[in-house]
């Protein structure tokens, strides 16, 4: 059977091991790529360059290609896209659509609601869509295929899901060369090396498929070392690879594992690694070992300098002296530090606010990532919103649609969400140059918000160097080869 997913700005290795496990049973597998400079990381919109993609390019692509089955995955912040796209591919073809990903999986009534969706997908799918295409290719009942719901006769079949996958060595390695074609690799090679995360922060989805898997597996498993290595080794030389980017929640899990991986990774290559590193879990043998991986940066999530806000909105329970002490390890075997902090969460006071960009100075971050909170759906702090009235019908419905963004204005009510947005700005300026105190304190005394923002993009080079590199290399090679694109079809 013919397959075409679809995708929007960035490489998703999720669509990439899926492509690998369809390909594994005979299948064909495409993809129709947008690159959505338009809105590009969700930070700027530039209405004009969505002239680049349009629709004429995927409705060819779909005529040319002529799959049995289109597949969506997304993210929240890409429902609305996969709604769009659904939406336009069915006025022109009667082509089945299944959507997965974790907002489907979060909010599967709803997303049901959507006509033009006819299966959905809740949770892995590594196994599930290959066993749903055999029953489809062999013409066999597939409506009772686990985790999927399908839209049959005006009603809608759901199944229950199936338990998680424990093996994660058995699952083939991701199809990269699906996204390469497209620009999407500018040297840096993503991998993960497991699945689920052992906390329950009340903002993300984890607390929500914690529950809802319990009884079906552990839900926490781990790659091994051996596995990772032999997926990794000969990208590196394929893709031109400068650095590698782990996608996991928390890498750092287990001692053993990481000085394992450290060890053998050494022996494979010296690029640097960039991974993701939770305050409260780190101690001497893990910073050592991430230290001789070449790990030259890690993502230190802090989120909250409120040991309040923390303990008892997010349920982030880390105490301040452990994210100030295992700063102060990282920073002692040569790791850099990029943190985030998030602005107007639920409840949250001016001193608070004020509270997170001093921890920020504490820790002396070298990069800090800034956002606004976004409440996902079905998320514990989502259900608190909704229970405060800090979210209105109309926003309501927006957010399950997926429209706003964590890098634009607060959707919760608040009457600090002006000092919210100044703070989003500038705080990544204050705590890298602490000596442009006035500058900041003028700009947060009058609530300057488009100065901030004006600010903060004229200063992205400075406070955001090594990641504002990337993405500008990204965001380039992404319009060239969109452009390589468009002449082509032009010729054609």
């Amino acid at each position: 059977m013919r397959v075409l997913f679809f995708a929007v700005g960035q490489e998703l290795l999720g669509i990439e091991y899926l492509s690998s496990a369809l390909k594994k049973d005979g299948h064909e597998v495409e993809l129709a790529f947008d690159p959505g400079l338009d809105n590009f990381l969700g930070f700027i919109d530039v209405g004009v360059l969505k002239k680049l993609s349009g629709d004429k390019w995927y409705l060819e692509k779909i005529k040319s290609f002529k799959p049995d089955l289109i597949g969506f995955s997304c993210l929240t912040n890409l429902y609305s896209f996969a709604c769009e796209k659904a939406r336009k591919i069915k006025e022109h073809f009667d082509i089945p659509i299944v959507i997965g990903g974790i907002h489907p999986t979060i909010l599967p009534d709803y997303v049901m609601e959507n006509g033009n969706f006819d299966i959905l997908c809740i949770g892995e799918a590594d196994e599930a869509f290959p066993e749903l295409l055999r029953k489809m290719q062999k013409e066999e009942g597939y409506y009772d295929t686990k985790n999927f719901w399908f839209r049959k006769n005006g009603t809608i079949i759901k199944n229950d899901v199936r338990p998680l996958i424990q093996d994660l060595d058995s699952l083939p390695f991701a199809d990269r060369e699906l996204f390469y074609k497209y620009g999407c690799f500018t040297g840096t090679l993503y991998f993960i090396s497991g699945r689920g995360c052992p906390f329950s922060c009340s903002y993300c989805c984890h607390h929500f498929l914690q529950k809802k898997y319990k009884g079906l597996g552990k839900y926490v498993r781990k790659r091994s070392v051996d596995n990772i290595l032999s997926e990794i080794k000969p990208c590196l030389e394929k893709y031109k690879v400068k650095s590698l980017y782990s996608m996991d929640d928390l890498f750092t899990i287990n001692t053993e594992w990481i000085k394992e991986f450290s060890e053998k990774y050494r022996k494979i290559s010296d690029l640097p690694i960039y991974c993701h590193v939770r305050p409260g879990t780190l101690n001497r043998e893990i910073a050592k070992a991430l230290a001789d991986a070449n790990c030259t940066s890690v993502f230190y999530g802090i989120d909250s300098g409120s040991t309040y806000i923390r303990n008892n909105i997010m349920n982030r329970k880390i105490k301040d002296e452990d994210i100030i002490s295992n700063a102060k390890l990282l920073k002692e075997y040569g790791i850099k530090i990029t943190t985030s902090a998030i602005f107007c969460l639920p409840d949250e006071t001016e001193e608070q606010m004020f509270e997170t960009v001093e921890i920020m100075k504490k820790i002396k971050a070298d990069y800090l990532y800034t956002y606004i909170y976004y409440p996902f759906p079905n998320t514990e702090s989502f259900n608190y919103c909704v229970e405060k009235g800090l979210l209105d019908e109309e926003t309501l419905e927006k957010v399950k649609n997926g429209e706003g963004s964590f890098h634009k204005k607060p959707l919760i009510k608040s009457k600090y969400a002006d000092l919210a947005q100044v703070l989003k700005s500038i705080a990544p300026l204050y705590v890298k140059f602490p000596f442009l105190a006035p500058l900041v304190k003028f700009l947060i005394r009058k609530r300057l918000i488009k100065l901030s923002e004006i600010v903060f993009f004229l200063t992205a080079p400075f406070t955001y160097a090594h990641f504002g590199r990337e993405k500008m290399k990204e965001f380039i090679s992404l319009f060239r080869m969109a452009l390589i694109s468009k002449f082509k079809r032009r010729i054609v």
